[in-house]
């Protein structure tokens, strides 16, 4: 479906989804984001990708999906997950209405020859490549998932 174009053959080496996000955005639509699997289980042709469409529930066409993989990460030498592992988890941040700050995380550890980035942001829906590597100055590890809190002030 996202990978190529097959119809009406079920997983006929497709990429698999291995996380994915929504938000509801104005006038009935909702932006959504998926990420596949890696490329050693399920990935298939986007291995470690993340895309993303803009769904309208009333319309009967397909969305158009736009790869975001390939947009090129501003604090970095090396690409959006550059060793095509598995997108672990995808935060869409609700206090942005036109969802476009996303967090997504890569399952993947950091070694000597493969310097995994594990956690990577951005505020244009890394359509513009202005995606970054947050420095959140966590200890080097595996990612499985990451939440933001933000902080509610009473009056």
């Amino acid at each position: 479906m996202l990978d190529d174009g097959a119809t009406g053959v079920p997983c006929a080496g497709d990429a698999l989804i291995r996380s994915i996000a929504a938000l509801p955005l104005s006038g009935s639509t909702e932006t959504v984001y998926v990420g596949m699997y890696g490329m050693l289980n399920g990935g298939a042709n986007l291995p470690g990708h993340i895309l993303t469409a803009t769904l309208n529930p009333a319309s009967a066409s397909m969305p158009g999906w736009h790869d975001l993989t390939l947009n090129p990460v501003t604090n970095s030498p090396n690409g959006l997950n550059e060793f095509g592992f598995d997108i672990s988890s995808i935060y869409i941040d609700s206090h942005d209405s036109t969802g476009n700050t996303v967090y997504v995380t890569v399952e993947g550890f950091l070694s000597s020859t493969e310097p995994v980035q594990a956690v990577y942001s951005s505020t244009t829906a890394a359509r513009t490549g202005r995606q970054s590597r947050p420095t959140f100055h966590l200890p080097r590890s595996t990612v499985f998932s990451s939440i933001r809190r933000t902080r509610t002030r009473c009056m």
